[in-house]
């Protein structure tokens, strides 16, 4: 079973950049769920970045972002 630490490393300010584009376009794309599911099963996130994929959680249940991939537009 391969460490799941190589497989991502996100630090704080790759979260907020994240969130940034998000929350700029509207959408969270399925790389930005890809990156933040690796992020969460490598269990090591420190508080700070719990709190900054629990803001992007709220938002996407506010409906402040939607869940899309939309080429070109």
């Amino acid at each position: 079973m391969k460490p799941m630490a190589n497989l991502v490393e996100l630090s704080d300010s790759m979260l907020m950049e994240v969130y940034a584009d998000a929350m700029s376009s509207g959408v969270i794309t399925s790389e930005h769920c890809e990156r933040l599911q690796e992020a969460i099963l490598s269990d090591s996130l420190t508080e700070y970045e719990h709190q900054a994929l629990n803001r992007i959680f709220h938002s996407v249940w506010r409906g402040w972002l939607r869940y899309g991939d939309f080429a070109g537009s």
